[in-house]
């Protein structure tokens, strides 16, 4: 794409789809994947205590965060991990993507992100999570699937986790209806509104 877009991160592109929450997912999606982030009490994530290998300050800002048992919720507010949201979204709102005044993504955020979801589609129903292990897609492709499917993605990538630690559900941000895409595949198109 030659606005830059394809060069976005997962977490970007979750910012996009679906505003902070999206963004914040995907961080906590990424580290569950390197065994750094487990469910914590029922509806809370926490750190492993493994080391993190966290990239980017999203990332970091939120295995630093999860030192005790805290839900989806209170660790976007958290404002260390609100700080590292800022610096998600500066990229964005500099490449014309992202509103900074009544925060959302523009014309071209939007195309950005029906773009990238025809070049990833989510199996739907219920065997999504088995269909996702068969296609072996690699981590990159596992957090681009969670940034633009929302909810479906997170329960595709990592049910466990969307189950017991609270990462499904609708929260301000990240709600949407569902469309349908090439061969009536469903995925969330949520708007992109700030928690």
């Amino acid at each position: 794409m030659e606005d830059g877009s394809s060069q976005l991160s997962a977490e970007a592109v979750g910012m996009l789809r679906g505003g902070s929450r999206a963004a914040v997912t995907v961080a906590v999606v990424a580290l569950a994947l390197r065994g750094a982030v487990t469910p914590g009490k029922p509806g809370t994530l926490q750190t492993s205590g493994t080391a993190s290998g966290a990239e980017g300050a999203l990332e970091k800002a939120v295995h630093a965060v999860l030192h005790r048992p805290l839900p989806l919720r209170d660790l976007i507010e958290a404002p260390r991990v609100q700080a590292a949201l800022e610096e998600v979204r500066r990229p964005l709102v500099e490449g014309g993507l992202w509103r900074e005044r009544m925060p959302h993504r523009t014309r071209a955020g939007k195309q950005a992100v029906k773009e990238l979801m025809g070049g990833l589609v989510l199996p739907d129903g219920p065997h999504a999570a088995h269909d996702v292990r068969e296609l072996a897609w690699d981590v990159p492709e596992r957090l681009l699937a969670v940034a633009l499917y929302g909810d479906a993605g997170v329960a595709a990538v990592v049910p466990h986790l969307a189950r017991e630690g609270g990462l499904v559900g609708r929260l301000r941000g990240d709600g949407g209806k569902v469309a349908r895409g090439e061969g009536g595949h469903a995925y969330s198109c949520g708007g992109g509104g700030v928690v």
